[in-house]
C-alpha cells in the first residue's frame, strides 16, 4: 500500500554533482517561462505560518500537480494540532528532522521517517504524523501531489487560503480532512485516528 525508500539528498550534493559554474540568474529561466514553474523551496517558506504557530509551508501548482514544502520549528512539532488526511496520490521525502508517520485504513503502516526516507501514498489512503519526533527538532518535508491540490488555494499569495485553513482546523473530534473524491468512497472504513499516534511516547532521551 504505502511505499517507502531512502534517497541521497540532492540538496546536499548540489555543490558536487552536476553543478555548473556560478553565475547570475538568466531572465529566460524565470518562473513561468515556457510553461515551466520555478521556485526555491526555502525562499518564502517562513512567510506562510499556520496558526497556532510553528508550522510553515509553501507550494506551487503545475497544470496537473502540486509541489509543497512543510516545516515545523524546533520545539514545536510534537505539540502541533494534526488531522488525518485523505487525498490524491502523494510522494514525500524528509529533507531534515524526523516524522512519526502512520498510514493505511487500519493504520497498518507505521514508521519513523528520517532524512532521505521517502514515501508514496496511494489515492485516498488515510495518513498523518507528528513532526520532530526524535528530539522535537526542526523538521522539513517535501511532497508532490499527483493532481493539483486545489484545497491549497492559489499559490501567489502570502496569506493562508480559506480552503487550507478549513483543512487544518483541528478539534479532538474533527473528521478526516479529505477531498470530495475520497469522501465519496464509503467501501473501506478508517479504523484509527491520530489520537492513536499521539498515544506513542517520544524517545526517552530526547529533549524539546
Amino acid at each position: 500500500m504505502v511505499r517507502i525508500f531512502s534517497v541521497l539528498m540532492l540538496c546536499g550534493l548540489a555543490g558536487t554533482v552536476g553543478a555548473g559554474p556560478a553565475g547570475p540568474d538568466k531572465v529566460s529561466g524565470a518562473d513561468g517561462v515556457g510553461g515551466v514553474r520555478f521556485f526555491n523551496i526555502y525562499e518564502h517558506l517562513d512567510q506562510r505560518e499556520v496558526p497556532p504557530g510553528g508550522f510553515f509551508f509553501d507550494f506551487r501548482h503545475g497544470p496537473n500537480s502540486t509541489l509543497a514544502i512543510y516545516k515545523t520549528a524546533a520545539g514545536k512539532g510534537r505539540e502541533l494540532p494534526i488531522r488525518l488526511n485523505r487525498h490524491n496520490e502523494e510522494t514525500g521525502v524528509v529533507i531534515k528532522g524526523s516524522v512519526l508517520f502512520k498510514a493505511g485504513y487500519d493504520g497498518e503502516f507505521e514508521r519513523v521517517l528520517r532524512e532521505g526516507d521517502s514515501i508514496i501514498i496511494p489515492t485516498c489512503v488515510p495518513h498523518g504524523g507528528i513532526f520532530g519526533w526524535d528530539a522535537n527538532e526542526e523538521t522539513i518535508l517535501l511532497t508532490t501531489f499527483a493532481e493539483k491540490y486545489v484545497e491549497y488555494g492559489p499559490d501567489n499569495v502570502g496569506e493562508i487560503a480559506s480552503e487550507f485553513a478549513n483543512k487544518i482546523d483541528y478539534k479532538p473530534d474533527a473528521s478526516v480532512a479529505e477531498t470530495p473524491e475520497c469522501a465519496a468512497r464509503q467501501d473501506t472504513p478508517v479504523t484509527w485516528t491520530l489520537e492513536d499516534v499521539r498515544a506513542h511516547k517520544p524517545p526517552s532521551n530526547s529533549k524539546p
